[in-house]
């Protein structure tokens, strides 16, 4: 007889496994013997010999070794051990492996990358996206592949070919892959948690902040017919450039967007109108914008003055004091190239009437101080508030060029306002 508990096996882990309760074998031939393992030994067999051929699935090479006294039983013991050298080839072992060798789907990318170890990912996809396809591909060519969406159940798909179209809800959609192995015991699940995102949209208001606080404060009005413009990259990796124009509210929106880090909105253009005055005199074109518009503040330039960048900044600051009427400011020369420039200025006394600011009222101003025809302003570099055009009505059109005046109406304009009013000049 052979004794079963002198033969050891070594196999997958270089492990050597000696048998413990397998029945000693019967010797067939000079050369051959045959045991029958006990389950306890087949179960710890398996584990070592693991894969068909020469080897395990981490590259063991098999082998069969002999340890002394393994034919005790015989007629002439051998006590000679025969550990190596003794190659051993398997056949009809079931695989044990349950591993996808890919996973890849038409939308979106995994987090974290794919790895064979890894059984969870997930995966953010666009609200435009109706539908996601899956291409699973099996490790071990005995594996079977099964699917289940959203809880709808397992269904056998095939490896390496794509899957029908999952239709998408908005929101969390779970994908679950489950892979058995050809020993059917063993079986693997990857989970694929994909989110439909949501549209996402960027509003806001656009008005007149005058003083600069980012608050729109009492007459403040709304800006209509702005242009509004969205730049940035979406967290896909989109080029977003997108423009609109704000409402008669001053509101202004953008919709069905992508989600993002940060976008960037800028505001330009402005509405500006272009109004005719076919009729010629300075005053009666004054009164026609007076009429055209539709804002709360109401600013005069003439066209051959450079306007400084900040004007329309600073003549709003002005005007949140609630009791000024009317403001002017300075005016300086944009050169003093010429002699008749330079005499304006130096000789005449200008446009210019310093820099620190000064507020003329009725209520505060003494009689007996004096004031020249330019002292509260001139048109070039004026504003109102609507309102005073409303309680007073517009420019004097008699006082205009080709009149017995030859002008005068902005001066007269400032008068008026400031006899009942406040000027801030």
């Amino acid at each position: 007889d052979i004794t079963a508990n002198r033969i050891r096996f070594l196999g997958q882990g270089a492990f050597n496994y000696t048998l413990t309760d397998t029945p000693n074998g019967d010797i067939t031939s000079g050369t051959e013997f045959t045991i029958t393992f006990s389950a306890t030994d087949k179960a710890a067999m398996m584990l070592r010999f693991n894969k068909d051929g020469s080897s395990s699935t981490d590259g063991t090479t098999y082998n069969i070794g002999l340890l002394e006294d393994w034919n005790a039983g015989a007629a002439t013991p051998v006590v000679i051990a025969d550990l190596f050298g003794n190659p051993v080839t398997v056949s009809g072992v079931k695989s044990t492996n349950a591993n996808l060798a890919s996973l890849t789907t038409t939308a979106g990318t995994y987090t974290p990358a794919f790895a064979q170890g890894t059984i969870s990912y997930s995966v953010n996809v666009p609200f435009t996206t109706s539908s996601i396809t899956l291409t699973p591909t099996i490790a071990e060519s005995h594996a079977t592949l099964e699917l289940n969406f959203n809880g709808a159940g397992y269904n056998t798909i095939t490896s390496a070919v794509a899957t029908s179209a999952l239709t998408l809800v908005d929101g969390l959609n779970t994908i679950q892959v489950r892979v058995t192995a050809e020993d059917l015991a063993v079986t693997k699940v990857y989970t694929l948690n994909v989110t439909k995102l949501q549209a996402a949209s960027i509003g806001d208001y656009v008005w007149l902040d005058h003083n600069q606080n980012s608050v729109q404060d009492a007459g403040e009005p709304p800006v209509a017919g702005a242009t509004v413009s969205l730049t940035g990259t979406d967290i896909f990796g989109g080029s977003v450039s997108l423009s609109t124009t704000t409402n008669a509210s001053g509101i202004y929106s953008f919709t069905n967007l992508n989600p993002s880090t940060g976008y960037t909105v800028s505001i330009s253009g402005y509405p500006a109108r272009y109004i005719r005055e076919d009729q010629k005199g300075l005053d009666i074109a004054r009164n026609t914008g007076i009429r055209a518009a539709g804002y709360d503040i109401i600013a005069f330039t003439d066209d051959d003055a450079e306007v400084d960048q900040y004007w329309l900044r600073a003549i709003g600051k002005a005007f949140t004091d609630t009791k000024v009427m009317a403001v002017s400011g300075f005016v300086a020369p944009a050169s003093l190239d010429t002699k008749a420039q330079q005499d304006f200025e130096f000789t005449y006394g200008g446009m210019g009437h310093g820099f620190y600011p000064k507020s003329f009222s009725s209520e505060t101003h003494k009689p007996t101080r004096l004031l020249w025809a330019g002292s509260l302003g001139v048109g070039v570099n004026m504003a109102f508030r609507k309102e005073v055009f409303d309680a007073l009505g517009g420019f004097d059109i008699s006082l205009d060029a080709g009149t017995a005046t030859r002008g005068g109406g902005d001066i007269e304009m400032l008068f008026r306002t400031v006899s009942g009013n406040r000027l801030l000049h």
